[in-house]
């Protein structure tokens, strides 16, 4: 029976600087999260940049140059409006299911026009293209299952 007590005693003084120890110092400040620094999929810079780095590209012609003019409209067009939807969508977000349905319909419906107008645009554009400019546009506007439009390869960050 002394053995208990003698166990019990070496068991807490090995224990007693494990637990008087103090705690790790929290590593040191790394700034912002990295979705801080990073650009809004909506930033106007962000899109001109690419559709810009997209543009030299293309290598466009003169009879070509219009129709991507008119294309990149309807972007530019698309991109504010799903911008606005997106603001919106977080500055009042509804309570009740019935009304985040009725808003996320209205985003989405959005959308449908909005690609509606893009395939009318890049239909001209696209049989105005040759087979390496619509090789280059095909790559840079890849779908990513994750990132739509090719976040990354595509619309992402210039590279």
């Amino acid at each position: 029976m002394r053995l208990r007590p003698l166990l019990c005693l070496a068991l807490l003084l090995t224990a007693t600087p494990v637990l008087a120890q103090e705690p790790p110092p929290p590593p040191p400040d790394s700034g912002p999260p990295p979705e801080a620094g990073m650009p809004h999929p909506f930033d106007k810079q962000r899109f001109e940049a690419r559709i810009a780095e997209l543009e030299g590209k293309l290598q466009l012609t003169e009879a070509q140059k219009p129709l991507w003019d008119a294309y990149v409209t309807v972007l530019e067009g698309n991109r504010e409006a799903m911008a606005a939807h997106f603001k919106g969508w977080h500055q009042q977000q509804p309570t009740d299911v019935p009304a985040r349905l009725n808003q996320h319909l209205a985003m989405l419906n959005a959308q449908i026009d909005g690609l509606q107008q893009e395939k009318q645009a890049l239909g001209p554009l696209w049989a105005a293209l040759s087979p390496e400019q619509r090789d280059i546009l095909n790559k840079a506007t890849a779908w990513h299952p994750h990132h739509p439009w090719g976040h990354h390869q595509g619309w992402g960050p210039p590279q």
